[in-house]
Order: structure tokens, then sequence, then C-alpha cells
């Protein structure tokens, strides 16, 4: 199983991959952007040439011939940066970096 974000205009941050990431589903996804920040090739999914029918196919090929498809890498992924602490500590930790509170 697997998430194709095959999408062509840019997100800021696609929430899609965090909804896979939290069930432990693997991201196929555009090698830009935002994309290549989030999915982790060859960890928690496959990035594909942006625009390249043959690079999403062969993407796609190669997911179906995981066994798991990335999910424990998805389930740790999510987990140490995503969920809402996470996250929110990582915002508050800029934010107090930015304001000289460090």
């Amino acid at each position: 199983k697997a998430l194709i974000c095959a999408s062509v205009y840019p997100e800021v941050f696609p929430t899609v991959i965090l909804e896979a990431f939290s069930c432990g589903v693997g991201v196929i996804a555009p090698r830009w952007g935002v994309y290549k920040e989030m999915v982790v090739d060859g960890e928690t999914g496959l990035l594909f040439k942006k625009g390249s029918k043959g690079s999403l196919i062969k993407a796609v090929r190669a997911m179906s011939g995981k066994k798991d498809g990335f999910g424990d890498n998805t389930l740790k992924e999510y987990a140490t940066k995503y969920t809402p602490e996470n996250y929110y500590a990582a915002i508050n930790k800029v934010y107090r970096r930015l304001i000289g509170h460090d």
C-alpha cells in the first residue's frame, strides 16, 4: 500500500503525507518542493521526477515490490517529527530563538 502524491502544484505543508505516515503508509511523491523535504527517498517512500510518467511508473513498481511499504519507517518518522507535541515543541523552539530566549 502507498499514497501517490502526484501534485504538479506546490503546497506549503501537505497534511496528506502526515496522515499517510501516521497510518504506516509509504508515500510516492515528486522530487521537488516540500515533498522532497518530507519524504525520505528509500526510507519513508519513493521520490520520482516531477512531470515524468516513466519515473512515476518506476516508483509505483518499486513500491509494489516492498513487503511493508516503509510502514515502520513512516510510523517512526511521524512519531519523532510530526505528533502535535513534537511539532509544537519544534515551532516553540524556533519562536524562542527568534525572540532571543534560547
